[in-house]
């Protein structure tokens, strides 16, 4: 949600990005989630398992043009937030997500930054 905030205008009707000085994560699945090394497919409805496809996640990011190009929803343009002014801390505890009533646990979780 609040990456949706920083980064996509149309999010942010009342400006409240410009509050933000720092932002941090933790093991967030910014590039979506793969199970079985395939990215949810945005029909899975089912528990909000779609909210982790790339394609989907492109339209609430404000990423589509990027995503045609590259196949990858995982970054912050620096015009919307700087990078200097971001944290994320890789690897975590994988009981950590509840995606799926929690079937997303026992899959590999990606995230990386190009």
């Amino acid at each position: 949600m609040c990456r949706g905030l920083l980064q996509n205008p149309k999010n942010d009707k009342k400006g409240a990005a410009t509050y933000v000085d720092k932002f941090f994560t933790y093991a967030t699945p910014h590039n979506g989630i793969d199970m079985g090394g395939i990215n949810i497919p945005k029909w899975l409805s089912a528990a909000d398992m779609d909210n982790f496809n790339r394609e989907r996640m492109a339209g609430y990011h404000d990423l589509k043009a990027e995503y045609k190009k590259t196949g990858n929803v995982d970054w912050i343009p620096e015009d919307r937030f700087p990078s200097e002014r971001i944290f994320c801390m890789v690897g975590t505890n994988r009981m950590d997500y509840e995606v799926a009533l929690g079937l997303s646990r026992p899959f590999r979780i990606l995230w990386h930054r190009q």
